[in-house]
């Protein structure tokens, strides 16, 4: 839409604003590019629904989006779309999960913006991920232009150095305050709102058990999951069971859909897989940090981890996988579908609980955290 294209050149000079009319309360929030509700943002937006000093507005460059969350009843602007610009601007704050691509990125040049992050920091992330040098001079320019983060919200002490390594940030503007998004684990009825609860249709009977398998982002060439892993031997497990096999492709990506298996089905990329993991029995993932999310139902977890070596030497890890990865582990197809078949005897719980209490923090609920955090420094 050309008036998209106009405000998104005008962009730069309505945040110019944000230095003469900043609007106290005023919380804009966004995610992943800016294309999908979900994430941290998602949730704290959510929540601060019900706190009548506070102002939140979604932006999104999604259609999509902007029509869901109309219906809803609550206030949401294209990111390109004057009223959205002009939002961003003028916003106390401007809550992001990725990059300020997530809201409109010229709008907000001289906002405050929090870093909501999206998981806890077991691959490198930022400045510490190996990158080319064209990747890293552009990074370079985008961090010079916004400057530093007001703020950075993350799961646990223990990431601290993380963060501040991969932000090139101060250690003291990095607050353990936990995720947002854990907050639905902890406190269901909280998040009651129909914005949480997604219809998640699947093909089995209610009453059946599930293992999900949610495999992370890869940027560089590897072998595939779906080429690694002999579906038709896992279904064949699988049968006679209470147990189906649910995989979640990470929304990054678009794997070819995995189809004709009575116990293994494939749902959307793009869905929001929080509300619904207390509904699963069991969890197979890799280097993805909802291992540690999940363990707090302390239920069996396995990380396939095939691909490591190449993973090790083209993104980089912060920890010795043994020491953050709850459950069990392993590199081969073979010890996948044993581990499936051994999943209802499962007895590997012992140091679950340990891990998630040290990267991913307990007490409260995050996202009141947060908000008193922020709250108390405009005193």
């Amino acid at each position: 839409m050309w008036s998209y294209k106009l405000i998104k050149i005008l962009s730069p000079f309505l945040s110019i604003l944000s230095l003469v009319r900043n609007k106290n309360s005023l919380w804009v929030f966004g995610a992943r590019a800016s294309q999908s509700f979900s994430g941290n943002s998602k949730y704290l937006y959510i929540y601060c629904q019900n706190h009548p000093d506070i102002r939140p507005v979604w932006i999104t460059k999604s259609e999509e989006v902007v029509n869901k969350l109309n219906i809803e009843g609550v206030e949401v602007y294209h990111a390109h779309s004057l009223k959205g610009a002009m939002i961003c601007a003028r916003a106390e704050y401007v809550f992001i999960t990725h990059t300020v691509k997530d809201v409109n990125m010229f709008s907000v040049i001289f906002s405050k913006v929090v870093q909501l992050t999206h998981g806890v920091p077991i691959k490198r992330i930022g400045w510490d991920r190996n990158r080319s040098r064209k990747s890293q001079l552009l990074k370079l320019i985008r961090d010079y232009i916004w400057g530093d983060y007001h703020c950075v919200f993350v799961s646990s002490e223990k990431v601290i150095d993380c963060f501040a390594s991969a932000y090139h940030c101060s250690s003291e503007k990095i607050v353990p305050s936990g995720y947002p998004r854990n907050d639905v684990l902890r406190d269901p009825d909280v998040f009651s709102h129909p914005l949480v609860k997604e219809e998640f249709p699947l093909p089995f009977d209610p009453n059946e058990k599930i293992i999900a398998y949610l495999p992370t982002y890869r940027a560089f060439n590897t072998t595939p999951f779906y080429e690694k892993i002999d579906f038709k031997k896992v279904n064949a497990i699988l049968e006679g069971t209470q147990y189906n096999l649910l995989i979640k492709p990470h929304p990054g990506t678009s794997p070819p859909v995995i189809e004709g298996y009575e116990n293994v089905y494939q749902t959307n990329e793009s869905i929001d897989i929080y509300p619904h993991l207390h509904r699963f029995q069991a969890l197979i993932t890799d280097y993805s940090s909802i291992a540690l999310d999940y363990a707090v139902q302390n239920r069996p977890i396995l990380h396939f981890i095939y691909d490591v070596e190449e993973y090790r030497q083209n993104r980089g890890f912060y920890f010795e996988l043994e020491e953050i990865f709850p459950g069990d582990s392993t590199t081969s197809p073979e010890g996948l579908t044993k581990w499936t078949q051994e999943i209802t005897k499962s007895k590997c719980i012992d140091d679950r609980q340990r891990y998630h209490s040290e990267f991913v923090r307990q007490e409260g609920l995050a996202c009141e955290s947060i908000i008193n955090q922020l709250q108390k420094s405009n005193r």
